[in-house]
């Protein structure tokens, strides 16, 4: 396997958690959300009855022209809001300006449930819209006709990754659905691919996955390039150039001249005298 292969699988192997089909989620609007038009008469309710959503909740009384407004682009939407017990209502509409909208009056009243119980004002999904198309909805909060109120707690709304729209499914007429029971947030059924909502405070599971896959990935990488260059480095050193044999032959022969040379006996001739 060449060094290029190896890069390769290593640079997907790295890549491939960041490929990952991922799944839809949730995104909290609360009273406090600066994405939310407010007009007419609106309260800030203090933390006091009951245990909204975050602490506080907004309401318009006795003012027909107060809505609140807020933009979103996803398949599903959730009102989330306490019951009362008395009587108090408010009006849900998606996408008003649609020649279809179907505003929903929902009734808030619990005569029921004791002000001891552990469910007495707890903010729950009371509503919901789901099966809607991906793109940009209006969610609008107003008083109802001939009514008193309008409150505006929280709202979740589901929206999808990139990869997930292809998926999506649309209803023919999207418009809000009073819940038959008030839903606690964990336990909110819902129709895929919208997974359960969840509250603002909860977290996305972390992929540990996606944190160290390219870390192992990179120092696989360093380690696999380091052993190469050691290769290559060694392979070099321990390959003799030809012209440092041809070098090394001259010296030789040149040295083996020397030695004969020194070692060779002449023979000198000398004169014979006459006594």
């Amino acid at each position: 396997m060449t060094f290029t292969v190896l890069f390769l699988h290593l640079f997907l192997l790295a890549a491939l958690p960041f490929v990952t089909r991922a799944e839809p989620h949730n995104v909290t609007v609360d009273d406090w959300d600066p994405s939310i038009t407010w007009s007419g008469s609106w309260s800030q309710t203090l933390p006091g009855f009951g245990k909204p959503f975050n602490g506080t909740y907004r309401t318009a009384k006795d003012d027909p022209e107060a809505y609140a407004e807020f933009k979103f682009t996803g398949t599903a939407v959730y009102f989330v809001g306490a019951r009362w017990p008395y009587v108090v209502s408010t009006r849900l509409t998606l996408d008003p300006d649609s020649s279809d909208a179907r505003p929903l009056l929902l009734k808030l009243e619990d005569y029921t449930t004791k002000t001891v119980d552990e469910n007495f004002g707890l903010a729950m999904v009371l509503a919901s819209a789901t099966n809607l198309e991906n793109k940009e909805h209006t969610v609008r909060v107003d008083v109802g006709t001939n009514e008193t109120y309008a409150v505006f707690d929280a709202f979740l709304y589901t929206t999808l990754e990139s990869s997930d729209v292809a998926a999506a499914s649309s209803s023919s007429v999207p418009a809000f659905t009073a819940l038959q029971e008030p839903e606690i947030l964990a336990q909110v059924p819902s129709a895929q691919p919208t997974p359960t909502p969840v509250s603002a405070a909860s977290k996305k599971p972390l992929n540990l996955a996606v944190i160290f896959g390219p870390i192992c990935a990179v120092v696989a990488l360093f380690l696999l390039a380091c052993g190469y260059f050691v290769w290559r480095f060694k392979k070099r050193t321990g390959t003799k150039n030809p012209r440092d044999d041809l070098y090394s032959k001259d010296v030789e022969k040149e040295k083996e001249s020397e030695r004969h040379s020194s070692s060779t006996v002449y023979e000198i001739d000398l004169p014979t005298g006459k006594h």
